[in-house]
């Protein structure tokens, strides 16, 4: 081996193999403690990373583990070769902070694990060093957190969706106004909550006010220059580009035409959009309502969109009249939400990442008990709320369309199906999807490949279940489908003037 080429390396370079390096060694020595953590006899809540026994075995693997990490990575600096001992005992040094970190995780983040404070550990706290001085030669240690929904799972191995983190309000005489082209929103076809925005976008008929992108189903790496960073998330692309792969490069998923770029910030992943807005939670979901004038996320919360939309917008939109928050049904669609929510539209993320058997069984049953219960009450009535189209038809169904193609097969809800098992519910699916526009924002493919290929923990080798073709624009017995209101004047006024959104 040449060693003259790894010392010859630009500092940087250097750097960023001896944390890698670090990252792996961390990953590994968190394994075996993970490992310890999950014997049978043990049990979660003692935040001591020395509350073993002095001299127990525990304690001596974990001095053993420690000692290897620290020996190794000396070895490796030595090798890197930074010119001098003050400063291989520096970049050791700001090392520390990091691999303390590392050698710090008590038992009860043991146990829990998904909170993770490593690149290599499958997900959590990412550490990177950034020169700063004229000289370039003293360094700082930057930490910083991402994750994704499959990292949302407490001790007992359930699933805890955690609250979006922007929550600004457009309206009129506040910081961000209501104004025709000044936001721009950001969706994922698969995603039901980001699905719901875009369909709310277009059953108010704001489509000519509010500009949008559509982001490639499959999850990449957003860092791929960074071999510490392994977060994987939305990616856009262009329609025709080449294929992509999932994370571990099995599969060849096309760009179809459905993807629109990043038209407002000229960005290749939805994280790049988080950061631009300073962002310190770590969680790059969407959907993502962007301010075009400040340059930062307005909202990332789906329900506060969706109030957006249905009324902030009302002198713009085609379809003003339509209203998905009538205040004579707030009562109901509260209480409906108490039990759809939790145990549907959360229910079969509950079911799909749930960590142990006593999550997944938990899960299941509420989700099975919440499907009979929609099912009886859709026998007697149209819509969740009685006779009106409201919001929660809106989220109910973006949830129940996805069920057979994916979540009985992928998030094993397999309480049976909606066209086989709950007749109700599966005309009361074609009746929503031929509500207005409703079948604009349902794309099929995008769904089924979006959670078939994003996550290698549930789908290695990313392969897409053929499924059965279910026919939503096929007859029901609910009555007239939903149509959409008359346009307004103003509306129409707009759409003319207005460039043409794909």
């Amino acid at each position: 081996m040449d060693l003259s080429r790894i010392t010859s390396l630009p500092e940087k370079v250097k750097v960023d193999l001896a944390l890698a390096f670090l990252s792996t060694l961390l990953g590994r020595r968190h394994q075996s403690l993970l490992r310890l953590a999950e014997k049978p006899d043990m049990e979660p809540g003692d935040d001591s990373p020395t509350s073993f026994d002095a001299g127990s075995p525990e304690v001596k693997l974990r001095e053993a583990l420690d000692s290897h990490v620290s020996t190794a990575f000396s070895g490796m600096v030595r090798l890197l070769g930074f010119g001098d001992a003050k400063r291989e005992a520096k970049v050791t040094e700001l090392a520390s902070s990091y691999l303390k970190v590392g050698q710090t995780f008590n038992r009860s983040a043991i146990f829990a694990q998904r909170v993770s404070f490593l690149p290599c550990v499958p997900h959590g706290v990412c550490a990177r060093f950034v020169d700063h001085g004229e000289d370039g030669r003293a360094m700082r240690v930057q930490v910083y957190r991402y994750w994704t929904a499959l990292d949302e799972v407490d001790a007992k191995g359930s699933f805890k969706r955690t609250d979006a983190t922007y929550r600004h309000v457009i309206e009129e005489g506040g910081r961000f106004e209501p104004a025709w082209g000044r936001y721009h929103l950001y969706v994922a076809l698969a995603c039901p909550w980001a699905d719901g925005a875009l369909a709310a976008l277009y059953l108010k008929g704001l489509e000519h006010v509010i500009s949008f992108s559509v982001v490639h189903p499959t999850w990449q790496r957003s860092r791929p220059e960074n071999p510490s960073d392994m977060h994987c998330g939305w990616a856009f692309r262009n329609p025709g580009d080449p294929p992509l792969a999932n994370s571990l490069g099995f599969g060849k998923f096309e760009c179809d035409d459905a993807l629109v770029a990043d038209i407002v910030n000229n960005c290749k992943f939805v994280r790049d959009l988080y950061e631009k807005s300073n962002d310190k939670a770590g969680k790059y979901s969407t959907p993502v309502l962007w301010d075009k004038k400040e340059g930062t996320i307005v909202n990332n919360e789906s329900m506060d969109i969706l109030k957006m939309f249905n009324a902030k917008f009302n002198k713009f939109a085609k379809n003003p009249e339509l209203d998905l928050f009538p205040a004579h049904l707030a009562k109901v669609a509260e209480e409906a939400n108490a039990w759809i929510y939790p145990n549907i539209n959360n229910g079969v993320y509950r079911c799909g990442f749930a960590k142990t058997q006593e999550a997944y069984d938990m899960a299941v049953k509420d989700l099975a008990g919440a499907l009979e219960k929609a099912e009886s009450l859709l026998a007697k009535q149209r819509y969740v709320c009685g006779d009106t189209f409201t919001f929660m038809d809106l989220r109910l169904f973006m949830t129940l369309v996805r069920f057979d193609p994916v979540y009985v097969v992928y998030f094993k809800t397999n309480v049976g199906t909606i066209e086989m098992n709950y007749p109700n519910l599966y005309n009361y699916i074609k009746d929503i999807y031929q509500f207005g526009n409703m079948s604009k924002a349902i794309n099929m493919r995008h769904i089924k490949m979006h959670y078939f290929t994003s996550h290698p923990d549930l789908n290695k080798f990313a392969i897409i279940p053929k499924g059965r073709d279910m026919d939503l624009a096929g007859p029901h017995n609910r009555g007239k489908a939903g149509k959409a209101v008359e346009v307004s004047c103003w509306a129409k006024v707009m759409e003319l003037i207005s460039p043409s959104q794909k």
